[in-house]
């Protein structure tokens, strides 16, 4: 439905969504559901939620609505590894309740998880690795029109910088050019 939303009929969804996250084919309006082209995986929105409430302590009452906003307003997805995240500049930030958090590169490390969850003790694949082991369950032959269409999903996936870390990443390990 979501490729729909936007005009195409062939692509790859990638919905991060709230328990789980999946990487699903589509080719000319059919799921490729005849073939194990379908990746699910436990990293999630959730996930990313608990990740935070352990770096940000002061988080931990908050609600998943409250959470949302946390992640729209302070996380920002890294372009590179996590090794190189520099340290940031403590900022404020005002809870519902309205009392304040300091927060510093948290906002950017645990973002992290959903590119390289192994580094948070995940044995899951990557959003990247998710897309690249879908896209090769499929036939080679729609391979071009499916990546060209990759359609990021869910909350989590508006964090600013994921949609163009997810495209770093892909180019990385794809042999042409696209968009995300």
């Amino acid at each position: 439905m979501g490729l729909y939303s936007t005009g195409r009929t062939s692509g790859l969804c990638l919905d991060v969504g709230h328990t789980m996250t999946t990487a699903a084919p589509v080719f000319e309006g059919y799921p490729l559901t005849g073939c194990p082209s379908t990746i699910t995986s436990p990293i999630s929105g959730l996930q990313l939620d608990e990740l935070l409430k352990k770096f940000i302590p002061k988080l931990a009452g908050l609600d998943s609505v409250a959470m949302t906003a946390v992640k729209k307003q302070l996380c920002q997805v890294a372009e590179n590894e996590p090794t190189m995240i520099p340290e940031y500049e403590m900022t404020d930030f005002v809870l519902p309740d309205e009392s304040k958090v300091s927060v510093g590169n948290e906002t950017k490390r645990a973002p992290e998880f959903l590119f390289s969850p192994h580094y948070f003790g995940v044995k899951s694949p990557g959003c990247h690795e998710m897309i690249y082991n879908s896209l090769h369950k499929v036939d080679p032959d729609g391979h071009k029109e499916i990546i060209e269409n990759v359609l990021p999903m869910g909350g989590t996936t508006r964090m600013q910088g994921f949609a163009k870390r997810l495209q770093l990443e892909l180019l990385g390990v794809l042999d042409y050019e696209f968009n995300v």
